[in-house]
Parts: C-alpha cells; structure tokens; sequence
C-alpha cells in the first residue's frame, strides 16, 4: 500500500494505491495518525487506486472509521467504479457503514 495526503478546505483526503493486505497494519496506522491529526472536519478515504483488498483491508478501513469518528471527524469513501474492490466492499455491504464520496 502506498498512501498520499492532502488537505483542503474543511476535508483530509487520503488516497491509497496498490493492495490492502494483513501486510500494510503497520503503514496504515501511521497513515491514519497523520490522517487523524490534520484540522479538517471531514476525512475522504479515496481507494479508487487500490488494485486488491482482502479481509484484513476491510477491517483496516473499518478501524479507519472507528478512530475518525471518535476523534470527531466525519468519514466518507470514494470507491472505484469496477473491479476487484468494488466487488468486495459491494460483497461486505460496506456501503451500509460508509458514506460513499
């Protein structure tokens, strides 16, 4: 997993490339500290770019909502279109725990 973090206005986005493995915990914690910490009321997890997510990256986005809303921020995801994700997060009903960007 590779991540990039912006900000702007009132949201924190970040986008997340490659796959979302057991593998990537480490990185991604570090990823959601700096996530957590910037100003912005409102978090954007953009997955678009991600390739490959397995249950272990579903339940790194569910700590991902888990540690936003409790640091009282809003949480949304920006989902692809097509592919392997979709497929997974539309298998796992995650629309019904997301907001979807």
């Amino acid at each position: 997993m590779r991540y990039t973090l912006t900000t702007g206005g009132t949201t924190a986005t970040v986008s997340l490339e490659g796959q979302l493995t057991f593998g990537d915990q480490a990185e991604f914690r570090t990823m959601l500290k700096e996530l957590t910490a910037q100003s912005q009321d409102r978090c954007l997890v953009d997955i678009q770019s991600l390739e490959f997510i397995d249950s272990a990256g579903l339940g790194l986005l569910l700590r991902a909502k888990s540690n936003i809303t409790d640091a009282g921020k809003s949480v949304a995801l920006k989902v692809p279109d097509t592919g392997q994700v979709k497929d997974i997060l539309d298998i796992a009903q995650f629309h019904q725990l997301f907001d979807y960007d």
